[in-house]
């Protein structure tokens, strides 16, 4: 199998369009299990693949940064989703059209909504994550919550914002706190 999440999904997409016009039940069944079996795959993979990139980006880089590039990550992978659920749906919708059994084109519908779905939450907790973020930095800043999106928005745009979010500082060790208190 491919250490590519692509291929993965590539593979997946073929067996499912062969499953769905497979001319036995058996064969439908085995080709779905593969194609279920390719995109489990494929976002194991993905997974593994943003850990590491995460865990990379992490080394010398503000928490700023590393929110802000979960959020990107989120974006490509809703991207992603979205477009396999389109085309997915009309290639399901062309197949029941023409007069063929679309069960399992149905249930792998059904698959790749609940995954766009789930992409869908991960970067809603990101795009989170990074506004409670930067509410902080500018507390740190100010000394008080921004009282509007608008003012928080105008700080990150000034000179004082930008360099807060470039050069947040990162906090120390247990044990070099209590050095530093002696």
């Amino acid at each position: 199998m491919s250490a590519d999440p692509k291929d993965c999904r590539d593979n997946a997409l073929l067996c499912a369009e062969r499953a769905a016009t497979a001319g036995g039940s058996d064969l439908k069944a085995q080709l779905t299990k593969m194609s279920r079996g390719f995109l489990r795959a494929s976002i194991e993979l993905e997974r593994s693949m943003a850990l590491r990139a995460g865990l990379r980006e992490s080394r010398g880089a503000s928490a700023v940064q590393v929110l802000r590039s979960r959020l990107e990550a989120a974006d490509r992978q809703v991207a992603e989703c979205q477009r396999l659920v389109t085309g997915w749906s009309e290639l399901a919708d062309q197949e029941q059209a023409r007069g063929k059994n679309v069960t399992i084109a149905r249930d792998l519908l059904e698959t790749f909504q609940a995954n766009l779905r789930a992409a869908i939450r991960k970067k809603e907790e990101a795009e989170k994550a990074l506004a409670q973020r930067l509410r902080d930095l500018f507390k740190g800043a100010k000394g008080r919550q921004p009282h509007t999106d608008q003012e928080l928005h105008e700080w990150l745009a000034s000179a004082e914002g930008k360099a807060a979010t470039a050069f947040e500082p990162t906090p120390l060790r247990p044990v070099a706190e209590r050095g530093r208190r002696s």
